[in-house]
């Protein structure tokens, strides 16, 4: 991974600016790790309709696994392309995040292993 964005996403994830959710990138109480990469990197857009009662869960934007011919880049694939990322270190992150590990933890994770992520 790019050192640089290595940093940005950790400073990004202890700042204390997002709530962390699970199971999404975001939906209407925060975000997921990868989320908060997605959102500081400038990529994608999230939907600035307000979020209705009963779908807090619903993830709001980022097109994430939709293949054809006129189909735009993925959130994923753009983000690997950008910072340099593995695939295998996108689904460790989700994984991380999912299984209810903190912001914190995760940003130690990056921090420590960003040159070979």
């Amino acid at each position: 991974m790019q050192k640089e964005w290595a940093k940005s996403w950790v400073r990004a994830l202890v700042s204390g600016r997002y709530q962390r959710t699970r199971y999404c990138l975001r939906d209407g109480r925060g975000y997921d790790a990868i989320g908060v990469l997605a959102d500081i990197s400038g990529l994608g857009y999230y939907s600035a309709l307000p979020v209705e009662e009963g779908e807090e869960r619903n993830p709001r934007g980022f097109l994430l696994y939709e293949t054809g011919e006129n189909v735009p880049p993925t959130i994923l694939g753009q983000l690997q392309e950008l910072a340099e990322l593995k695939f295998t270190t996108l689904g460790a992150i989700v994984a991380m995040n999912d299984q209810g590990m903190s912001f914190k933890h995760i940003a130690g994770y990056i921090a420590k292993n960003w040159d070979n992520l």
